[in-house]
């Protein structure tokens, strides 16, 4: 399993037992777990030519969070390490 999911399934877990609603929680990523999450992505939306020419343009530009903002794991947002500095 690709560390991203690994994270959100852990963060959802403890999510579901403490009683919170899964939009307070942020599933936070490096970018490089970022970029395999975008190749998860294009797995489980096979055929779909716009995400995949997405997803192309983002690691073209090493810049995964563009197309991930679009996305959420287990109801969670997702969003790039730096953004905790």
């Amino acid at each position: 399993m690709i560390a991203a999911i690994e994270k959100a399934d852990s963060l959802h877990r403890f999510a579901v037992s403490q009683g919170a609603h899964l939009s307070t929680f942020v599933v936070v990523l490096s970018d490089q777990d970022a970029l395999e999450l975008l190749d998860w992505f294009v797995e489980q939306y096979e055929f779909n030519s716009l995400l995949e020419m997405d997803v192309a343009e983002a690691k073209a530009k090493h810049d995964p969070w563009n197309v991930l903002s679009n996305f959420t794991l287990h109801g969670m947002s997702i969003a790039p390490l730096s953004a905790l500095n």
